[in-house]
């Protein structure tokens, strides 16, 4: 199981507040478009006019950043802090990350399934994960063209634009999956949301 901000050690003793307040960064889900199905779990945009952001993120599958305004840094709890470009690809992460922006910080992206990671990268989780990547090296061109598109226009663009963009980049770019993939992917997400602590024999049993 990921380990918390707790486990930071640059989160003990200190003047300034642990974390940038919460009512001072705007995070709005945005529900994918149907060209995303399956890809993302949720759009979304987050903003915060602060000079200095700090914050954390928790584990996850893997996160397409696309930075409007902001420039940060995530720092993984191996003492690692890596600084990603304006398109950004965070990998699958085992361990909550912690976050630092120099402000103001606007920013798009989506939160990716396992199938979306699986289709769109290509990479092991396992072997890949737990790193800050320029997403332009990592993903099929037409979502690597897409991200860029929104980027330059960033400004000019409505969230609905940016979403209905970046869906059908997504689209465009996925590459298909052995079914067989696709069913444990199914399966290793019911075992895990049927107990707090579920069982690795159980999930032997239902996937064979």
């Amino acid at each position: 199981m990921g380990r918390d901000l707790t486990d930071f050690p640059a989160a003990e003793a200190s003047d300034e507040p642990r974390l940038t307040r919460k009512d001072l960064v705007r995070m709005e889900l945005i529900v994918p478009p149907e060209e995303a199905a399956g890809l993302a779990t949720t759009f979304y945009r987050v903003r915060c006019d602060e000079p200095h952001i700090r914050d954390v993120q928790p584990s996850s599958i893997g996160i397409l950043i696309l930075l409007g305004k902001g420039s940060g840094t995530l720092r993984f709890l191996d003492g690692r802090v890596e600084q990603g470009p304006p398109f950004t690809l965070v990998t699958p992460t085992s361990d909550a990350t912690a976050l630092e922006m120099d402000g103001p910080w606007d920013a798009f992206g989506a939160m990716l399934s396992p199938v979306g990671w699986a289709s769109l990268t290509g990479l092991s989780a396992e072997a890949h994960g737990n790193k800050v990547c320029a997403g332009a090296d990592i993903v099929p061109r037409p979502l690597a063209e897409a991200c860029a598109g929104i980027i330059e226009d960033y400004e000019r663009l409505s969230d609905a634009d940016k979403a209905a963009m970046l869906a059908r980049g997504m689209a465009a770019a996925a590459r298909p999956l052995p079914p067989r993939h696709v069913a444990f992917i199914r399966i290793v997400a019911e075992w895990i949301a049927g107990s707090l602590s579920p069982s690795l024999d159980d999930l032997v049993a239902r996937s064979g």
